[in-house]
């Protein structure tokens, strides 16, 4: 805190002690933190039983106070936020500032969160508690076909007709109080909720409120952790060929070719337009399971001026082909689901493996010719069971969509300015 009492900086640390330390090290600090430490006076601290506890604080509080060093210190300048929409069924969703600000989006909003990456991990840990869906209140879903989160146990099965409104909504309060911070009257009312159930031997309900009170109880045990951010993860040469390693191992079956050796090249693509003019698409390379950006490269689509991702990622790839002397892919990662990967196939005479990375949840998906099942010839596989493997293709797809974006963005500026 400054000598006034304003808020300075909001941060969490496993090792306080550890981090005032470095932060007298001055010889050593950033010009910013430098700053920081000369106009600091007063350090306050408070102590949580869990990672996920302190990570939800941290962000309320920088909320409340909007601190002017967490976003001087921030390199991201666009955070994420995570918002719980007003709608009969609400969905909970993450966006960031400029999109927040330039949407008629309405509903509660928590954040923002110092890395996108922990945000979305937040929502992975919270889900299995709250189980809220994607699809519900939806027409073409509800009392349909159930979504892909019910199958996980992760969805109440509002998608299909089997959670009311009254009860969903009451559950997205609660995953409200708890983003807040307020775990302890979340147990509270759902300790209430247990024994008014059980006295009116509505039992099923009962059990309900208990798998979720377990499930809250969990997530703050000190012995829970979140899983590191990705570059953290990958950051090692062990990291990464472990990464390799889980990745390969999941592929072996249904591509014979890969081999940890065979991946030192991993070829990502992503789409990128604006309203469906200045069409793009990315193409970034791991090499070794490092982002290397001088064999990036770009394909400004020549035969689509309307949205249409099929046939402009088919375009791409096509082309890609014709530049042999680029080195030869060991693994193709597309953006999207079976639809990209179909288009893609089409067109692809290349002896490389080709798969899909699709969102909401993220899971594999890989093309399977020679077992016509009911998915049309293709496996999908959730990429949390992949591990550091699933890490690594999400880096490598978030790497194409982040290139794909700024290239798009350049290209609009640059013909807005002739």
């Amino acid at each position: 805190m400054a000598d006034d009492g304003t808020v300075l900086y909001v941060g969490k640390a496993k090792n306080l002690q550890r981090r005032i330390q470095q932060y007298r090290q001055l010889p050593r600090l950033s010009a910013r933190k430098k700053q920081l430490v000369q106009v600091a006076k007063t350090v306050t601290y408070k102590v949580h039983t869990s990672e996920l506890e302190a990570l939800l604080a941290e962000a309320e509080d920088i909320r409340l106070y909007q601190p002017e060093y967490n976003i001087l210190l921030k390199d991201d300048k666009s955070p994420l936020y995570i918002v719980i929409t007003d709608d009969r069924f609400p969905r909970v969703r993450t966006i960031r500032r400029q999109e927040l600000v330039k949407s008629d989006l309405k509903g509660e909003i928590f954040g923002p969160y110092q890395s996108a990456y922990m945000a979305k991990q937040v929502l992975r840990a919270v889900r299995p508690a709250f189980r809220w869906c994607d699809q519900a209140g939806k027409d073409s879903h509800t009392e349909g076909r159930p979504c892909f989160y019910y199958h996980l146990r992760l969805c109440s099965g509002a998608c299909v007709g089997k959670d009311t409104v009254r009860s969903y909504r009451a559950r997205m309060r609660r995953l409200g109080k708890f983003l807040r911070g307020q775990s302890e009257d979340v147990q509270h009312q759902l300790e209430k909720q247990i024994r008014e159930a059980a006295r009116e031997q509505r039992f099923e309900e009962a059990q309900t409120y208990k798998e979720e009170l377990e499930a809250i109880r969990h997530l703050l045990q000190p012995t829970y952790h979140l899983k590191p951010d990705l570059q953290l993860v990958l950051s090692s040469q062990r990291g990464t060929e472990a990464a390799l390693q889980q990745l390969t191992n999941t592929l072996a079956p249904y591509f014979p070719t890969v081999q940890p050796s065979k991946l030192r090249r991993v070829e990502a693509y992503d789409v990128s337009n604006f309203s469906g003019k200045y069409a793009s698409v990315s193409m970034v390379v791991l090499t070794h399971g490092s982002p290397d950006p001088k064999n990036y490269r770009l394909f400004n689509i020549r035969r689509k001026d309307t949205p249409d991702d099929y046939a402009m990622m088919a375009e791409a790839l096509e082309r890609r082909q014709r530049h042999p002397e680029w080195g030869m892919p060991d693994l193709v990662v597309i953006d999207g689901g079976r639809g990209q990967v179909s288009a893609v196939k089409n067109v692809w005479r290349w002896p490389v493996p080709v798969i899909g990375l699709a969102k909401r949840p993220d899971r594999l998906v890989i093309p399977n010719e020679s077992n016509q099942d009911d998915a049309g010839g293709y496996t999908f596989l959730p990429v949390d069971t992949l591990q550091d493997g699933g890490k690594l293709l999400q880096q490598a797809r978030d790497e194409a969509h982040r290139f794909a974006k700024k290239q798009v963005h350049r290209r609009k500026v640059n013909r807005d300015l002739l």
